[in-house]
């Protein structure tokens, strides 16, 4: 199951942001660093490891191509199958790179308009849209929902502002927490619309998650910089 959100959850978060009395509390799931560069690299991983992953489907999507065809042509096949065996077998990896970027649209889209009815903007957080993790925004904290189910806490408060690199990825986020750098890796957002490489609308989709993101951390008076970390990499 890809989904995370809950009707439950979401009431269960809006009456804890609705009461902006807690401090900082982050489970093992989120490392905070002491200086930028190394949090920057370390929210800088997760995307070069989706990169390649995506990058490596291509390629065999690619080698399947002429090893199939090759074989065809070597084969007793009719001329038709010789046609069709080459076509299916690079098919299927780009079919897979189609519902990879077509799914995250959908996961959790039911619960986007009752995270946005309760103050929340809700994004992805990771590698992918797949990682089973969630960053939501509220009126006084940012809640920080891990793989396992466990959440954290930031009031915004006590946020000094974050940095924000907006790629095709997503958006390299660091927050600043008392001197303290907490990377996030935000992949798009629930409900939409999501960066280019998790859209099927590629380069379009990049422009509109930016303007959602910028008009998010705005709304909810979050400080925040728009940067450009490449050469801190």
């Amino acid at each position: 199951m890809l989904g995370v959100l809950t009707s439950d959850l979401l009431d269960r978060l809006a009456r804890e942001d609705a009461i902006a009395n807690s401090d900082t509390d982050l489970d093992g799931s989120w490392r905070t660093y002491d200086d930028l560069p190394t949090a920057v690299n370390a929210v800088v991983a997760p995307g070069r490891v989706a990169f390649a992953a995506i990058a490596s489907v291509a390629a065999l999507g690619l080698l399947a191509l002429f090893l199939t065809a090759g074989l065809a042509q070597s084969s007793s096949l009719s001329n038709t199958a010789k046609m069709l065996l080459p076509a299916i077998a690079l098919m299927v990896p780009f079919f897979a790179l189609y519902l990879a970027r077509a799914i995250p649209s959908v996961i959790d889209r039911r619960l986007a308009s009752e995270a946005a009815a309760r103050s929340f903007s809700v994004y992805f957080e990771g590698a992918s849209p797949f990682s089973g993790k969630r960053v939501l925004v509220g009126r006084h904290f940012m809640f920080l929902l891990s793989k396992a189910g466990n959440i954290s806490r930031i009031p915004l408060s006590e946020v000094s502002t974050v940095g924000v690199d907006i790629r095709q990825s997503g958006a390299l986020a660091v927050v600043v927490i008392e001197d303290r750098f907490l990377p996030l890796s935000l992949v798009g957002r629930v409900g939409g619309p999501m960066p280019s490489r998790w859209s099927i609308e590629g380069l379009f989709g990049i422009g509109k998650f930016k303007s959602v993101l910028v008009v998010d951390l705005e709304r909810n008076g979050v400080p925040f910089a728009v940067t450009d970390w490449s050469g801190r990499e």
